[in-house]
């Protein structure tokens, strides 16, 4: 399949650390200059997760209620897209 071009990603926060990280990166790969939001709840480690925020460019916390939060951030410096088959 053909990769399609998109101008922002919500990211619903997994469970998994390792899959956060990857998904975080390959997403903001694809997202240069654009804006990438992350959801998820305070006890699944949201605040942590948003800290990974801050590599891509100015992260910031757009709302917290009933124990979730909202985290957006422009994508300003984009990483290399993560190789799957090698993780």
């Amino acid at each position: 399949p053909g990769e399609r071009d998109f101008q922002t990603a919500v990211l619903f926060l997994p469970k998994s650390r390792e899959l956060t990280e990857y998904l975080l990166n390959a997403l903001a790969a694809r997202l240069g200059g654009r804006e990438l939001f992350l959801v998820g709840e305070k006890r699944a480690g949201i605040e942590r997760a948003a800290k990974q925020l801050a590599g891509f460019g100015q992260a910031r916390k757009l709302d917290s209620a009933r124990h979730c939060q909202l985290w957006q951030v422009r994508v300003e410096h984009a990483p290399a897209a993560p190789d799957l088959h090698s993780l």
